[in-house]
């Protein structure tokens, strides 16, 4: 196996014959194509993070926010461990903090965790309960059982009188629940890395080998949910969401050969904060009255026949009564120095502030070093509105310390933007 780590935005040099193949394989999946970029020497990665398993090629893509110049494998293993936490708290994965510190030293640690948190959980469960469910078939039996179809009746048994086409509940361990922890089982074992993972989900498959093995996709187990009795397998089947939500696969021969399983660093990051203001509203500012993600808003409204169009969707709306702050991550390296941001950002801030009727938005952006870095305001020239920008630090050494100094900046940055109110009239 040859296995390239590289950062986001990095590229990965390829010889010409892995490169088309590659290539053909990423273009013949539409999902693929936004996630990386094909070079006159390689493939290039985008704003994702997780694994790409290609033949015998792995592509395992770290976050961005670890180039820094002389990182330790220590400072590593504490921003990986961060962006564990996160991914924890925005999937609802309901990982303990001594489960996360278990971060091993392997190629891939961010994946591998996963993968092990995955395999160690369900392994448990097995070990306590099989989830069986009352499923629908339909067979020719030689007696009666449950309801006659009569219309297959009398087209399988018009000579046959000792035939009964019938429609029968059958309590089953051949259920979708059962065929989600098979397949999701088999896509991690041909990923890992890790011995301990691999024989884990080992014993699963083999566990579930008379279960029917299907390709399952996130809009199959869309309306999926656990009964009472299968309450202790939430865990396992949160992660086993998470990562077909992230997955593209390649199924041949009814063998999976070709594996992605990432993750849009934008959209985790985006998650994150509304997550943990969520979380931590008690302490970060006890008088915001609600919190949404995604508020949605239309930029216009055609005069003549009132047809609005031009969707926007603000990250985070922060409600105070009357008063509204609009917060917008933005998951771009900035070292917190004046002036640092795009137009783009600036103007999409301005739209925000102009649809949402208030005059305070927050443009918040990650740091890669741990430097409480000066929280910057502007004010719109001629406007009485405003910004503001600050960045957050991700590296914290553990979580407790994380929650504490997280909470702490991100109520000194919102009470910095509600006190702007005044400035300037």
């Amino acid at each position: 196996m040859i296995i390239n780590q590289l950062l986001e935005y990095q590229e990965a040099c390829l010889n010409d014959n892995c490169k088309k193949t590659l290539q053909r394989f990423i273009e013949s999946n539409k999902s693929l194509c936004e996630i990386f970029a094909f070079t006159s020497k390689g493939i290039k990665t985008k704003q994702y993070v997780g694994v790409l398993k290609f033949k015998n090629y792995q592509f395992e893509i770290l976050p961005k926010i670890l180039n820094k110049d002389n990182l330790s494998e220590t400072e590593k293993q504490i921003t990986l461990k961060n962006l564990l936490y996160m991914l924890s708290l925005t999937k609802k994965l309901d990982i303990k903090e001594s489960e996360i510190s278990k971060i091993c030293k392997c190629k891939n640690p961010f994946l591998e965790i996963l993968i092990k948190i995955y395999a160690q959980s369900l392994f448990e469960c097995l070990k306590r309960y099989i989830p069986k469910n009352y499923i629908i078939e339909q067979d020719n039996l030689n007696f009666l059982k449950g309801k006659i179809l009569f219309t297959k009746h009398i087209l399988k048994n018009y000579t046959n009188k000792a035939k009964f086409y019938c429609q029968y509940d059958e309590f089953s361990e051949n259920n979708l629940l059962n065929q989600l922890f098979y397949y999701v089982s088999h896509l991690l074992y041909l990923i890992s890395s890790d011995n301990d993972n691999k024989r884990k989900l080992k014993f699963v498959t083999d566990f579930f080998c008379d279960i029917d093995f299907k390709k399952i996709n996130q809009f199959k187990i869309k309306n999926l949910k656990l009964t009472k009795s299968q309450v202790i397998f939430t865990k396992p089947f949160n992660l086993a969401k998470m990562f077909l939500e992230n997955c593209s696969i390649d199924m041949s021969k009814h063998k999976i050969e070709n594996v992605a399983l990432l993750w849009d660093m934008n959209k985790l990051f985006e998650e994150f904060i509304f997550e943990f203001i969520k979380k931590h509203i008690k302490t970060i500012d006890n008088t915001i009255i609600k919190i949404k993600s995604q508020k949605h808003s239309h930029l216009l409204t055609h005069i003549k026949n009132k047809t609005p169009s031009g969707n926007t969707y603000v990250d985070i709306l922060l409600q105070y009564g009357k008063d509204k702050v609009i917060l917008d991550t933005k998951y771009k390296i900035n070292d917190g120095s004046i002036g640092n941001f795009t137009n783009a950002d600036i103007f999409q801030m301005l739209a925000y502030e102009t649809l949402h009727k208030t005059n305070k938005a927050i443009l918040l952006y990650p740091i890669n070093i741990n430097i409480d870095k000066e929280i910057n305001t502007y004010k719109f020239n001629e406007t009485h509105n405003y910004i503001t920008t600050a960045t957050i630090y991700l590296g914290y050494n553990s979580i407790n310390e994380f929650n504490i100094n997280l909470s702490e900046k991100l109520k000194t940055i919102i009470k910095s933007s509600i006190n702007l109110n005044t400035i300037n009239k």
